[in-house]
């Protein structure tokens, strides 16, 4: 759906598997085109991360990963949060090799309040709610404008996590 999407955007999109795509495939998914991970890594303004989390998959994108990344690229996770290694991207934002990163998915939830990569202005954080059942994403999406009202209003959202609420 990813790359349909961008496609419609005119976006010349590459992608890395393990087992390559068939032609067929490629072309159902919007003429997407193979490329090697470095080569995919070095070319693209985007990376978008859609892999599961296991032991094989563990920190996949950590500190080669993103040096192997064009200069002012921006990093997507709407994965897992256990594949990336979330002080190489620290590293990498700070120093500014990669232009941004938009986080859906964290190694812990909540995100502690002492996670570094709050610090960033570079970071898009969402709250895990960027990928899943359209249903269950138009309820998401009632529950946060539903809370933003509740906010401009001047009443307490629904849902706050105990260690925020002051």
């Amino acid at each position: 759906l990813v790359a349909r999407r961008m496609r419609d955007f005119g976006v010349r999109v590459l992608y890395f598997k393990r087992n390559r795509l068939t032609p067929e495939e490629e072309s159902k998914h919007g003429e997407v085109c193979y490329a090697p991970l470095d080569e995919l890594l070095a070319q693209s303004d985007f990376v978008s991360l859609h892999l599961p989390h296991g032991r094989d998959t563990e920190k996949f994108a950590g500190r080669d990963f993103f040096t192997k990344m064009k200069r002012g690229s921006y990093l997507i996770n709407t994965a897992r949060g256990g594949i990336l290694d979330e002080v190489a991207l620290y590293d990498s934002l700070k120093s500014g090799h990669l232009g941004g990163a938009a986080l859906d998915v964290f190694r812990y939830e909540p995100v502690p309040s002492d996670t570094p990569l709050l610090e960033l202005d570079n970071v898009l954080w969402t709250p895990h709610i960027s990928g899943g059942e359209p249903a269950y994403m138009i309820e998401e999406a009632e529950m946060v404008l539903s809370n933003i009202a509740k906010v401009f209003h001047g009443k307490a959202p629904q849902g706050l996590v105990p260690e925020f609420v002051s």
